[in-house]
């Protein structure tokens, strides 16, 4: 019996066969941290949903990343192109319905998770994205989150990069993540595309990853400023 892997239970197609479409899309940008990336990926393995594959952009690591299981598809930029390009290329690559956005540093709380987030997000009209809540390592609730989390299940006018879903569909039209940002506030500038074209972002406190932000190779400077310049970006888009 082979072993199952992360690209879900369904066989491979045979020669000539259109490739199977997956139900969800599981697609990290990542750099450097192999340790972060077992550790999430082990979380995915234990979703109750195997309609999925698993997309990695490595973006210039050193050594480049080398995940355990077969099942993953691996691409690698061999020089950094920055978060939102990583993404970029790994959302073209992938073959989902819908888009799971993970960073490096998240792991996914119960088996359930991507479950419940499909489930949740169908049930909003012209929902395209549904934020995950945040939470410490300690189990805590972090203090940035998407929505107030004694609302419930709500709407809400952002998400954040740690952890989301998004229909594949909507992504295509907005032609994805602007790739000048490189990272910060990216989510607010497709938050605001996306509230502009009449769509709705959700939040679901019961989905949940726990985001344990590995701060290594973190230059605050240089968070400082693209914090300010991508926000200006955002007020000139």
């Amino acid at each position: 019996m082979r072993p199952q892997t992360l690209s879900g239970t369904r066989p491979a197609p045979t020669t000539g066969a259109e490739p199977h479409q997956p139900l969800v899309s599981v697609v990290i940008s990542a750099k450097n941290r192999p340790e972060c990336i077992e550790r999430l990926l082990a979380s995915v393995r234990r979703q109750d949903l195997t309609d999925l594959e698993v997309v990695i952009v490595d973006d210039g690591s050193s050594p480049p990343l080398a995940p355990k299981d077969p099942g993953i598809r691996l691409l690698r930029n061999e020089t950094s192109q920055g978060m939102c390009a990583a993404r970029n290329r790994a959302w073209r690559a992938a073959r989902g319905r819908f888009l799971v956005y993970l960073d490096d540093d998240a792991e996914l709380v119960s088996s359930h998770t991507l479950r419940r987030a499909i489930a949740r997000l169908e049930s909003v009209p012209r929902c395209a994205v549904l934020g995950f809540r945040q939470l410490s390592p300690d189990g805590s609730p972090h203090y940035m989150q998407p929505a107030t989390l004694a609302s419930g299940p709500s709407l809400t006018n952002r998400f954040y990069g740690y952890g989301f879903l998004f229909v594949r569909s909507v992504m295509e039209e907005l032609g994805g993540f602007a790739e000048p940002y490189g990272y910060y506030q990216e989510e607010v500038q497709v938050s605001l595309r996306l509230l502009a074209h009449g769509y709705r972002i959700a939040f679901d406190p019961e989905v949940a990853v726990i985001h344990h932000q590995d701060l290594r190779g973190r230059d605050p400077k240089k968070i400082s400023k693209l914090l300010l310049r991508n926000g200006l970006l955002t007020v000139l888009l």
